[in-house]
């Protein structure tokens, strides 16, 4: 592995600060990269995020399609041992960057298309005999009729294809209102989307169960560091309510799923660089139904909680493969619970603080319209039971007032 102790990012979005931190701590420098593109103000809102990012991120270093030379040469000198991406602009465009200043260790193509056309992964997954969801993707300006989502079953997922915050349940029937009324007025510049089967129903009480999975993947080898179990609520087409469980990678009930998610891994290609997959457990076995890479959450609050739960992250475990070092000061491992809850005021989440279990929080509020609030406690009770109450204080009422709760 190298040796300089540097490695270069690109478009961090809301993890940067903290993972900037984290490495400061383990004494490995970040060098950060920005598209120069994605500040062009004429541009889908689709980049609106990485607008705003490029604008208030005036340290990192630029890069151009146009100029890709300039920039590998700066890096060269600069001599990152890897080059991960983030959130970028354009995939192709830094991929080809990447190769030209850490060939060995950079993120191989191959996982573009699930950040950005995911119809595309589909489509290669299953010729590899693999369980998908059917999905279609489109813009906001395209043209479409009922024929294009004839494959597609009744019950559908509608969601941008990048930086979503809600992703609405309909049928085809409302999609197609959707498209023909709501969508130019909401979307009048081209904004990526997707319609995707919906793979398992809500139950009767609105929830349903997702697994992610977060490591990295060094030279092809994936470490897994991370499985966590989320219930996430939905009232009237948006999201309510999302709480997350730590799993144990080693219980031998999870052995399945992993080796699925290494098998999928692997096939799309992603041999170097950090993950987070989701999965969706079907009848017919677990289906992949988003691949990103995200490395720590928003303000490193999903870093927080698996160090809080397992006693090391994702970022300390990188450096620790990367470097062939061990964690210096371990923590003492906890029970952990994760929250974003929609729609919570000031007054209520200074409530939220005062729980006994309450941790850390993350506030997403202007971004994807939730507060993210860490539960950790040594007494697993404590920690059910303050996440339970929250429920009960600040999302049952909203179902009790809600007139027709659609699940």
């Amino acid at each position: 592995m190298g040796m300089n102790r540097i490695v270069a990012f690109t478009s961090l979005l809301p993890s940067a600060e903290y993972l900037k931190q984290t490495l400061a701590r383990r004494r490995v420098e970040c060098v950060e990269l920005i598209d120069v593109a994605v500040s062009d103000t004429t541009r889908s809102e689709h980049f609106g995020p990485l607008q705003a990012y490029a604008e208030a991120n005036s340290k990192a270093l630029r890069y151009s399609s146009d100029d890709l030379d300039t920039t590998a040469k700066i890096l060269e000198k600069i001599g990152p041992d890897f080059l991960f991406y983030g959130f970028e602009h354009n995939l192709i465009t830094t991929d080809r960057l990447a190769n030209m200043v850490c060939p060995c260790f950079a993120n191989d193509p191959a996982t573009a298309a699930a950040r950005e056309w995911k119809d595309k992964t589909n489509q290669h997954l299953a010729a590899h005999g693999f369980r998908v969801a059917r999905e279609v993707a489109f813009t906001s300006n395209q043209h479409l009729d009922s024929s294009h989502f004839a494959d597609l079953p009744d019950r559908l997922i509608l969601k941008t294809s990048r930086y979503s915050a809600n992703h609405p349940v309909m049928s085809k029937d409302a999609l197609m209102t959707w498209l023909n009324t709501q969508k130019r007025r909401s979307h009048p510049t081209e904004t990526h989307f997707s319609a995707q089967e919906l793979l398992i129903d809500f139950d009767i009480h609105g929830m349903q169960k997702s697994y992610s999975i977060d490591g990295f993947a060094i030279a092809g080898k994936h470490t897994f560091v991370s499985l966590q179990l989320w219930l996430k609520h939905v009232l009237d087409d948006q999201f309510l309510y999302c709480w997350a469980d730590q799993l144990d990678l080693n219980d031998p009930v999870n052995a399945p799923l992993l080796k699925h998610a290494q098998e999928v891994l692997s096939v799309l290609g992603l041999n170097n660089g950090f993950f987070h997959s989701d999965f969706t457990l079907t009848p017919e076995g677990p289906v992949l139904v988003d691949l990103n890479p995200r490395i720590a959450g928003g303000g490193g609050i999903v870093d927080k909680m698996i160090t809080a739960s397992q006693g090391l992250g994702v970022i300390d475990s990188f450096i620790n493969t990367a470097y062939g070092e061990q964690h210096p000061f371990p923590q003492q491992k906890t029970h952990v619970r994760l929250l974003a809850i929609y729609g919570l005021s000031e007054k209520e989440f200074d409530e939220v603080t005062k729980y006994q279990s309450y941790f850390d929080f993350f506030d997403s509020s202007d971004d994807v319209g939730c507060h993210f609030i860490l539960f950790a406690s040594i007494d697993r009770k404590t920690v059910a039971m303050d996440a339970d109450s929250c429920f009960q204080r600040f999302v049952a009422p909203k179902l009790i007032k809600a007139k027709t709760p659609r699940y």
